[in-house]
Formats: C-alpha cells, structure tokens, sequence
C-alpha cells in the first residue's frame, strides 16, 4: 500500500474483515445458543434482567462500546482492539437480525 489507501484495497479489507466477523458469529453462536433457537442465550439474559432480548444484547454491545470511550487510558494493543471492534460489528448485526425478526422480514431487502 502507498501514503493512501485506495478503494479497492479498502473494500479488499472490508470483505477479509467481515469474512473473519461471520466465522467468529458461527463460533460464539454454537457455544452461547440453542441450535433451535439463535438468540437463547439473550432470551436467557433478557429472562434474568427483566428486559427484552434486544436490550440483553445492547448490555453487552455497551461493555465493548465503553472499552472504546476508554481505551486512550490504556496501552494500546491491536489485537485487543480488533477483538473488541469485532464483538461490536457482530452485535450490531445480531441487532438488526432481531429487528428483522420482529417486524417480520425475511431478508435485507424487505
């Protein structure tokens, strides 16, 4: 890469990135949830803090979402960051799929 990234180096990231995103959700996916039921381990959470599964996912979305506010007190360390930054991209994600779900759409479309 030269002084500046170009657009398609960029997207070439983009893609890599969210390519490892979808791994790691299958991961996590198989040890926190039900193969029946994909969002259990929030419906669990949501259970035990009287909320809804959507504010159960947003209480862990807020973990990742303060280490950022704070990070600049820390030393930094990449991959920390990029586990971080990740969880964040997945969450968000998970977020949407449940806004799908409730409003009954099938796809991004919709």
């Amino acid at each position: 890469m030269g002084d500046f990234m170009t657009q398609q180096e960029m997207f070439k990231l983009f893609e890599q990135i969210y390519a490892r995103d979808i791994e790691k959700m299958k991961e996590k996916n198989e040890e926190y949830a039900r193969p029946e039921n994909a969002f259990s381990n929030f419906e669990a959470m949501a259970y035990k803090n009287n909320c809804s599964k959507e504010e159960a996912l947003y209480e862990q979305l807020s973990k990742h979402l303060a280490w950022l506010d704070d990070y600049r007190n820390k030393k930094f360390n990449l991959e920390i960051a990029k586990e971080h930054l990740g969880d964040i991209r997945i969450f968000c994600a998970i977020l949407q799929i449940m806004l799908n779900e409730n409003f009954n759409l099938n796809n991004l479309e919709d």
